[in-house]
């Protein structure tokens, strides 16, 4: 294939790649709008329901089989995998609402690094002088972003990196145990995943554990259900539509563009967000959490094989 032919393929695929994170950014910056008002297991219900809806048109208008493309072929291995990723979003999603938006998806960006560490374990990969570099320059700039101080240190900061280990446990699963089952099947053992959570979490609410005077994780995962109106119901299709335009738009850029170019822009998130997080809620971040969050971007990149141009996984 030659340089230009090369160059137009990569083209889209950028562009698709920019279209998802911007689209995921958006949706997480909604999600912590609405942290405020509305309850994580309200918000796990609506948008799953909603994407069920939206993945049922999807299968009708390309007609596939969803009968058959709903059954995995290894449905234990597919259910821990989508218990991994709904519990990620959970921590994910309640340190939004505490943490500036900003921090949490620095941290939560690790997962490259983490990815590289598993494969290690796991996989029996060699962990490279480049990639142990790449997992202690990650490191250093976690400690950057978080800036940890006894005194005034969040102790939910915390909890995106929780996002990232279960982040690379769930790729480490999808690339070894569940190489072989069709994505759309992925996509929806995923949503009910979503669904059971919040399902899960709402029984916990009936016995008002998350009313007045409990505690802020108890507040914001089992508050009492609260009205919605258009205005709600319009947000959780924008967020369920931010969900699928992420999904498809990160598996088109991986098909036709070359993995390592399309990396580089997948970070394109960490830039989005940094933006939201000062145009929607006045978040700022200083110097060294700048400093911090290109030392984990690059560490990330490092973990990259440059033979194939394909993460660590």
């Amino acid at each position: 294939m030659s340089g230009q032919q090369q160059q137009y393929r990569n083209l889209p695929a950028v562009a698709a790649i920019s279209a998802a994170v911007l689209a995921l950014s958006l949706g997480d910056s909604l999600i912590k709008a609405l942290g405020v008002s509305m309850p994580l297991w309200q918000l796990f219900v609506l948008r799953s329901l909603i994407g069920l809806v939206l993945l049922l048109g999807i299968g009708i208008a390309t007609g596939k089989a969803i009968k058959q493309a709903c059954i995995p072929r290894r449905p234990g291995w597919t259910a821990l995998r989508s218990v991994m990723l709904a519990a990620l979003w959970t921590f994910y999603y309640t340190a939004v609402a505490k943490v500036p938006l900003a921090t949490v998806s620095a941290v939560a960006y690790t997962s490259p690094i983490f990815i590289a560490v598993l494969a290690v374990l796991f996989k029996g990969e060699r962990l490279s002088l480049i990639r142990i570099a790449a997992v202690l320059g990650g490191f250093i700039g976690v400690l950057l972003v978080l800036q940890p101080n006894p005194a005034t240190f969040d102790p939910y900061a915390l909890l995106p990196l929780l996002s990232a280990i279960l982040y690379a446990g769930g790729m480490i699963l999808t690339g070894t145990k569940c190489a072989e089952e069709d994505p759309f099947c992925l996509v929806v053992s995923l949503v009910l995943a979503f669904l059971a959570v919040g399902a899960g979490l709402g029984i916990g609410s009936l016995a008002n554990i998350g009313g007045e005077g409990s505690t802020f994780l108890a507040q914001r995962l089992l508050s009492p259900w609260v009205a919605v109106g258009w205005v709600e119901l319009l947000a959780m299709l924008g967020l369920a539509l931010s969900m699928l335009v992420g999904a498809m738009g990160a598996a088109y850029a991986y098909q036709v563009g070359r993995a390592t170019t399309v990396a580089c822009f997948d970070y394109l998130y960490l830039v989005f967000v940094v933006l939201w997080g000062w145009v929607f809620f006045a978040e700022r971040t200083d110097f060294i959490g700048i400093a911090g969050i290109a030392l984990i971007v690059v560490g990330g990149l490092m973990t990259l094989d440059r033979k194939n141009g394909r993460a660590s996984d």
